[in-house]
């Protein structure tokens, strides 16, 4: 029995996500790489490149793999890269990826960093969608135009991680009772842990420093609230 919500050929829930990129090289240095990878094409846009789910990406593990997609769904794109120019020479050029799952995100990730040298690009944050939808509130060939108006926007809140920090490193100074400060310590992240999770948050993405279990950890308890919220409104 299929999920109720709506889910992609590969199998994994439409959550989109998008990870930023910060370029390091020229433009061309990346571009380059992508033209040395099959499973990345140049989409319909300057700077739009499409990465499909073929070639080098083909042993990707989904909940689908590739060898059971139907032809007729071949190639399916796991992502769309969009490589911005900077507005005038002092500036940099903005790379970004979008996805529609966690899933991809999740291969994404340490998949362009064994194809290209961290000193080209690296991942530093992403934006990610938490909750899921029903198949009827998204039409398939206005995905994309979708996943830009929920990505962008004042609607998207920033992770308040460094600000609860500073307010734990606030809290552990004050007073002279040790007990006391722990059990201040303890109130305030009970309060920060019941707060509701943002439809869309920016989160920073620590792969280089924690590997991919952190980001795992991240994906997997976001994906399980969005399971938990859809049986609460049904």
């Amino acid at each position: 029995m299929a999920p109720p919500w709506l889910t992609l050929v590969t199998g994994d829930p439409y959550q989109p996500t998008r990870a930023y990129y910060q370029l390091h090289e020229s433009v061309t240095t990346l571009t380059d790489c992508f033209q040395k990878l099959d499973c990345i094409v140049p989409g319909n846009r300057k700077g739009q490149w499409l990465w499909q789910f073929e070639a080098e990406a083909q042993r990707l593990r989904f909940e689908c793999i590739h060898r059971q997609l139907p032809s007729e769904a071949r190639p399916v794109t796991l992502g769309q890269f969009e490589i911005s120019e900077p507005d005038s020479a002092e500036g940099q050029a903005t790379v970004a990826l979008t996805l529609f799952s966690f899933d991809r995100l999740l291969q994404a990730i340490p998949f362009f960093d064994r194809h290209i040298s961290r000193n080209i690009i690296t991942a530093t944050k992403m934006r990610l969608v938490n909750h899921f939808f029903t198949a009827s509130e998204v039409e398939q060939p206005l995905r994309y135009k979708h996943v830009e108006t929920l990505l962008e926007g004042d609607h998207v809140k920033a992770s308040r991680a460094d600000e609860v920090l500073a307010k734990v490193e606030e809290l552990a100074t004050l007073g002279s009772d040790a007990t006391e400060r722990m059990l201040e310590i303890t109130n305030f992240l009970e309060q920060v842990a019941q707060e509701p999770r943002p439809e869309v948050e920016e989160l920073p993405i620590n792969f280089y420093e924690d590997g991919i279990i952190s980001l795992e950890m991240i994906l997997n308890t976001r994906r399980k609230e969005a399971m938990d919220a859809w049986g609460d409104r049904n």
